[in-house]
């Protein structure tokens, strides 16, 4: 009887070649992983990218609205219009714009009869005045009734709107007379919010009713200015006394905004977040002051 017989085969993998394929193996899922992270940081910093600059232009458009608002419906320049706190030391810089409340204005209808008088009596629309209590009330002469218009700031303390009436916190000094303007001036204040470290904010300030403060733009970290004069020179201190207030004609500013959070190897090296910055330039309309506080 014949026997089977098995023949072996020799051509098996030796250990040195598997150690080699599993090297390789290797070095090829760290090329395709390496790969995929790169490409999910580029697609990060994309988004990233268009998020700063959403957020930048968002506060480019604000500001710019309310700059160009400043000094409107005041028919005199009675104060500042912008007060602007330089922020020293690279610091973020803080401005305030004024403007006169469209939709809380009225008259008086008679002549005041000293400048001690506390009690205003307007022509209507009083209802209003009386959401602003303890707030800054201007009396205007209007520039047809006067070759030298001038007007004068005071504290609004009571509004009797059976009669009509303002009660101010003192006297004035002078006498207004018949149809004097009576204005309210409304208050914006741009500043960078850092009370959350993780994403600092353009915050929005408005000083009386309606109070619609809050954050403007969101991952905002400086906000700085500079103003051009009517002669071509540029200052970052408009309170300087080689300059007239009014020879303000173009408030500059630069809005930096940064990546919600880091991402190594596409940010700045000391903190790996990224930046962006925008630059505006806002022609004032109304030339009347602009001062430093």
């Amino acid at each position: 009887m014949k026997s089977l017989s098995f023949k072996r085969n020799s051509n098996g993998y030796t250990l040195i070649e598997l150690i080699v394929a599993l090297f390789l193996t290797g070095l090829l899922s760290i090329f395709v992983f390496n790969f995929f992270v790169n490409q999910h940081k580029v697609y990060i910093s994309q988004t990233n990218t268009t998020e700063m600059l959403t957020n930048a232009k968002a506060a480019v458009t604000e500001l710019t609205k309310v700059i160009r608002l400043a000094g409107s419906g005041f028919p005199t320049p009675v104060e500042p219009i912008i007060f602007f706190a330089n922020g020293f030391g690279g610091a973020p810089d803080t401005i305030t714009v004024r403007y006169a409340n469209i939709f809380c204005e009225s008259q008086l209808r008679q002549d005041m009869t000293s400048s001690s008088q506390t009690v205003l009596y307007a022509t209507d629309n009083t209802a209003c005045f009386a959401d602003y209590i303890n707030h800054k009330l201007y009396l205007m002469v209007p520039p047809s009734d006067s070759a030298y218009p001038y007007g004068e700031a005071t504290i609004i303390v009571g509004v009797d709107s059976t009669d009509s009436s303002i009660t101010i916190s003192g006297g004035l000094s002078t006498a207004f007379p018949r149809y004097s303007l009576l204005l309210i001036p409304n208050d914006v204040i741009f500043y960078i919010d850092n009370s959350w470290t993780d994403h600092p904010r353009l915050w929005r300030d408005i000083i009386g009713p309606p109070d619609t403060s809050g954050a403007i733009a969101w991952d905002i970290e400086d906000f700085q200015f500079f103003f051009i004069m009517e002669n071509g020179d540029t200052t970052v201190n408009p309170n300087d006394t080689i300059y007239g207030y009014g020879d303000i004609k173009i408030v500059h500013f630069s809005i930096t905004a940064r990546s919600p959070t880091p991402l190594e190897g596409f940010g700045d090296p000391s903190d790996d977040y990224q930046r962006i910055t925008l630059d505006s330039n806002v022609e004032i309309r109304t030339l009347f002051p602009i001062a430093a506080y």
